[in-house]
């Protein structure tokens, strides 16, 4: 095992690539250089959800403030009280307008004709199949 100070070492999992991406900008802004790698989802996909394919990574030499930097965010994040959060007011949004009835009628008539054609094409090749 190498004990080079700049060897980089893995200190978190994220369970997504927004959140190992945040970590990394959190320990950025302190002065801690701090990689995400993610490459395990693009290779395996289907062991996304069964693995921690988020890995945040610092150099050697960073891990113990990292750490701390880490645990500071996440007590701080614990106190959030969101009923005093202000998220901006919320944007009337206009009524749904209501489809004119023949807009509705044209609508189904069109669906009704896809469908028909489309039984037509099926009972055409079922019987093409049956001739030969």
């Amino acid at each position: 095992m190498s004990t080079d100070p700049d060897t980089l070492v893995d200190i978190q999992n994220a369970s997504s690539e927004f959140e190992a991406s945040v970590l990394v900008e959190a320990l950025k802004a302190e002065g801690v250089p701090a990689f995400s790698v993610a490459n395990a989802g693009a290779w395996l996909q289907w062991e996304v959800l069964a693995s921690q394919p988020f890995r945040i990574s610092v150099r050697r030499q960073d891990v113990e403030k990292a750490r701390k930097i880490l645990q500071s965010i996440k007590a701080d994040s614990v106190d959030i009280d969101w009923n005093e959060v202000d998220v901006g007011a919320m944007a009337d949004a206009p009524a749904p307008q209501k489809l004119p009835r023949f807009v509705k009628s044209d609508m189904m008539r069109t669906a009704m004709l896809v469908a028909g054609l489309g039984l037509v094409v099926l009972w055409m090749v079922l019987n093409a199949r049956n001739a030969h």
